[in-house]
């Protein structure tokens, strides 16, 4: 105003006579006089008060939304309707797809898809969709400017112009595949449990069965002659039966487990030995152990049977020969690890690593190598439950098993044994001693399979016992009742009707404190809720037993001395 010249919208604020803000726009033009002296301005003032507040609103609004807009996880594709071009995009976006922003804007969506038939595919199902509802919602696999393709949730909503036509979309997708993953590793583990819960039952009722095989093949073979061919022929095939089931049992997790501290390292080396000469003189082994290696908690006759499966696949993976590696090292596993492996649990571990350098494996073998019976070896070679049953045992123990494995450049399988604060301890081999029998003994059988039950007692008044038997914990009660003192009892761990062999002890043991109990069992489902896992005072013998264990585990629980 000062150069005296026309001017329109100045805007200037002020308050009122209530303190509140007025914003007004002055427009105006000079006046002179006849003799050209300049007498000011003539002109108009409008108050937009409202009009300021408004283009204020609006553009925190959009300040608001672009911010929104930006960080957004999720990549948002603004897209017309009509050429189904990029006309915007925010950072996720662009950094989910690998593309620059200038690449993706004014580009055809077709090369966001896995191909052009999948792109064709969803355009139809997209505009059906929007048709009918006005939005649509799917999973697609789409693709990255490296040309990797991954899995997405796709939600799209469209634009309407001021007609109500569709002028444009609002496209939102998410990366879902490590969502993907971890839904396929729980499926996955589901499966393996339910595997597990079959193979649990199967393995108890043919242990039973076996038991009944074996007892009387026994029995017989004292009428017949221990040498007769057929007799041995019998017992054999039923010691076989025998380690089938308990790898099945391994892998059910189910099986007795005995667990104490361990040195790794000093197991591992203990049975170089052995390892050479299964694995002969083609496969070069090295054996390493980290400084201060912490002590594991695991039953180590289980772990020595692990340890051994894994360098025989080893040497079956390596028929030119190679090189295996035996590592122990600590580990600890974190939540960010357990986000990815649900099957593990955080805590500290001691690492058995076993790496060999084979043809290795496919995708598709590691995701189906922990199943039972699953096998690449030719028929006859392999049953298929080394790895299952290592993977049960591991499982069972309050640990983890992985693998990891590459086409033609070898495999490492990694077992995790929870750490112990205890220290590891050397423990010196029994001698083994003849068949001990009996000294006229009372002796109580408690066992719901009538053909187990029939052949325990025959075991037992052959070894010199005096025998009672029951079914189940009723007739158990019953027999306990009837007076007469028993010094042992032996009991199957899962009694119909309730009532576990373990709960029936205790019962047995108000009324007489010094009797003994011996248990048996096949692992049935039900003894999972025992965890598997057996303290040094209870004794347990597994079935199929033979008359020479029976014998033993009789006679060293009465001659322990009172029963605590």
């Amino acid at each position: 105003m000062e150069r005296r010249e026309p001017f329109e919208d100045f805007v200037f604020e002020r308050s009122d006579t209530k303190g509140c803000r007025v914003v007004l726009s002055l427009s105006g033009r000079p006046v002179f006089g006849e003799d050209g002296r300049f007498l000011g301005y003539r002109g108009t003032t409008r108050d937009i008060t409202e009009h300021k507040r408004a283009a204020e609103e609006l553009s925190a609004a959009k300040h608001l939304l672009d911010k929104t807009f930006a960080s957004l996880s999720d990549a948002l594709l603004i897209v017309d309707a009509k050429t189904r071009k990029i006309v915007s995009c925010n950072p996720a976006a662009v950094k989910i797809f690998g593309y620059g922003k200038e690449e993706m804007l004014g580009n055809n969506t077709a090369f966001l898809h896995k191909d052009r038939a999948a792109y064709e595919e969803f355009g139809r199902k997209l505009f059906a969709a929007l048709d009918k509802d006005g939005e649509f919602r799917a999973e697609f696999s789409a693709r990255r400017k490296d040309g990797s393709i991954f899995d997405t949730e796709h939600s799209v909503t469209e634009i309407l112009d001021e007609t109500g036509r569709r002028s444009g979309l609002i496209s939102i997708m998410r990366d879902i595949t490590e969502r993907k993953e971890a839904e396929a590793r729980l499926i996955q583990a589901q499966k393996m449990e339910a595997v597990g819960q079959l193979t649990g039952g199967v393995a108890h009722d043919f242990n039973n069965l076996l038991a009944v095989m074996s007892g009387n093949t026994e029995l017989l073979a004292g009428k017949l002659g221990s040498d007769d061919k057929s007799i041995q022929a019998i017992l054999r095939a039923s010691d076989r039966g025998a380690a089938l089931t308990q790898r099945l049992l391994a892998f059910s997790r189910q099986q007795p487990l005995r667990p104490k501290p361990i040195d790794l390292q000093e197991l591992a080396e203990g049975m170089s030995g052995l390892l050479k000469r299964t694995l002969g003189e083609a496969v070069e082994i090295e054996t390493m152990a980290e400084a201060d290696l912490w002590t594991a908690s695991a039953d180590p006759s289980q772990v020595e049977n692990a340890l051994l499966n894994l360098a025989i696949n080893a040497r079956d993976a390596m028929p030119g020969g190679g090189k295996l590696t035996i590592a122990c090292k600590n580990c600890n596993l974190d939540e960010d690890y357990v986000a990815l492996k649900p099957e593990a649990d955080v805590g500290d571990y001691v690492v058995l690593t076993v790496t060999d350098t084979g043809v290795g494996m496919s995708a598709e073998v590691q995701a189906h190598a922990f199943e039972p019976f699953f096998t690449t070896k030719a028929v006859g070679q392999g049953s298929g439950l080394g790895l299952s049953m290592i993977y049960g045992f591991a499982r069972q123990s309050g640990g983890y098993l992985s693998i990891c494995s590459k086409e033609g450049r070898g495999t490492t399988v990694r077992l995790y044994l929870p750490r112990s604060s205890e220290v590891a301890k050397t423990e010196e081999a029994q001698p083994s001693e003849e068949v001990p029998r009996g000294r006229g003994e009372a002796i109580l059988v408690v066992e719901d399979d009538a053909n187990v039950r029939t052949l325990a007692v025959k075991m037992l008044k052959e070894l010199g016992y005096h025998v009672r038997e029951a079914a189940d914990a009723t007739e158990a009660r019953e027999a306990l009742a009837k007076g007469g003192e028993l010094d042992l009892v032996l009991s199957d761990v899962i009694l119909p009707g309730g009532t576990s062999g373990l709960e029936l002890a205790g019962e047995a043991r108000a009324r007489q404190p010094r009797l003994k109990f011996v248990f048996m069992s096949g692992y049935s489902p039900e003894a999972g809720k025992y965890n598997g896992l057996l303290g040094a005072d209870k004794v347990l013998l597994n079935k199929p037993f033979r008359r020479c264990q029976l014998a033993r585990f009789l006679r060293e629980a009465i001659d322990r001395g009172p029963a605590e």
